[in-house]
């Protein structure tokens, strides 16, 4: 999506001051096959632009589904699963993901609505163990302006649409 690859492009210019080892990691829920291929292309092409590695993982959210997880839930469970994966593999010392300041709402609505108490209001921290979240403090808006500045595509996931999920409910409806 649009928050991964402008996250990817800002490690990227950083790499050499960071001394950042990169490999950018797309991950395949099977959820969404139309989408699939020209999501895959979108990150290849990336990959290939900002001279990075790029991997396609493929996860099985249905098993996590199975164990009663929301389809949600379970692509969350099996992502993360593959990501940890792939840091042992790799001898890597971090996941960076690109939540953002939006997904930072939601996630504490979401918490609150739940019934979460307390630690429901702190939200994502911007570390948490080997994941990090370099973009909490940005909006989604300042990383769509960066991509159009930068002049990058991205692909839309049309499963954040789907009214069936709360958290799109959240996001599409209560907090507009």
């Amino acid at each position: 999506g649009a928050d991964s690859l402008a996250l990817l492009h800002v490690l990227a210019a950083l790499r050499a001051v960071l001394d950042l080892r990169l490999v950018a990691v797309y991950i395949d829920h099977g959820l969404r096959p139309l989408e699939i291929p020209a999501e895959w292309a979108c990150v290849r092409a990336a990959g290939a632009r900002l001279g990075v590695e790029v991997l396609r993982e493929q996860v099985q959210v249905h098993e996590f589904a199975a164990l009663g997880l929301s389809p949600e839930q379970a692509a969350r469970e099996a992502r993360y699963q593959a990501f940890f994966r792939l840091l042992a593999e790799r001898e890597a010392d971090f996941v960076v993901v690109a939540h953002t300041e939006d997904d930072q709402v939601e996630e504490v609505l979401l918490r609150l609505i739940r019934g979460g108490g307390r630690k429901a209001l702190s939200g994502m921290r911007p570390c948490s163990g080997r994941v990090l979240r370099p973009l909490l403090g940005l909006q989604k808006a300042e990383l769509l302006a960066y991509l159009a500045d930068l002049g990058v595509a991205h692909c839309h996931d049309s499963s954040n649409d789907d009214p069936r999920f709360l958290r799109n409910r959240v996001r599409n409806e209560l907090l507009p």
